[in-house]
């Protein structure tokens, strides 16, 4: 019941759980009530499937019972979701962002340029950027040294970037970036 009370945006649960708590005291209440009349007429505990407060006791657990199963039914559905959700947001970033130089991936790339260029009211730039003798790099040192070079690449490219500005990676040792409409002093900065 505790966790309940973390997820905030279930009205619905909430009623169930403040109506779960209320049977949960009144089932307590009658209880006591229960123990307490044995206690003070022991004569009647001997019979105690006559006491009128029996049936309402056995109705509120009953009632809790189910109150309680619906809850914890309500919180494994919600962590199902805000699991999923996370699976979600992560498989969207993967599918986004290239993962060996953290630029954006191909396809998202394109996407992005075709949406800005409806957008900008001025031209912009997109520079193409191949790396020479990369295919070099890789025979004569190993895939680990080229896969360092497009890591430092795209370190530089990221933490150079205009704010307005966005870089992917084509493909391969192919990198690009669009940069929005600017002046020719920060054309020449680019």
């Amino acid at each position: 019941i505790w966790q309940l009370w973390r997820y905030q945006r279930m009205a619905s649960v909430y009623r169930v759980l403040r109506f779960a708590i209320l049977l949960l005291a009144l089932q307590l209440l009658l209880q006591l009530l229960r123990i307490a009349k044995h206690l003070w007429h022991p004569e009647l505990a001997a019979n105690s499937f006559t006491d009128p407060l029996l049936g309402p006791v056995i109705l509120l657990s009953l009632l809790f019972t189910i109150a309680r199963s619906y809850l914890l039914l309500s919180l494994v559905h919600t962590r199902q979701q805000q699991a999923m959700l996370a699976t979600q947001r992560k498989l969207e970033r993967r599918a986004n962002q290239d993962e060996l130089t953290g630029l954006f991936s191909r396809h998202y790339f394109e996407r992005q340029v075709s949406l800005r260029a409806r957008e900008m009211a001025s031209p912009g730039q997109l520079l193409l950027i191949d790396l020479d003798n990369f295919k070099q790099i890789n025979d004569r040192h190993g895939h680990p040294a080229g896969d360092a070079m497009l890591r430092a690449v795209g370190h530089v490219i990221a933490n150079t970037l205009p704010a307005e500005g966005m870089a992917g990676r084509l493909g391969g040792d192919e990198l690009a970036i669009m940069a929005g409409p600017c002046s020719i002093e920060s054309e020449s900065q680019i």
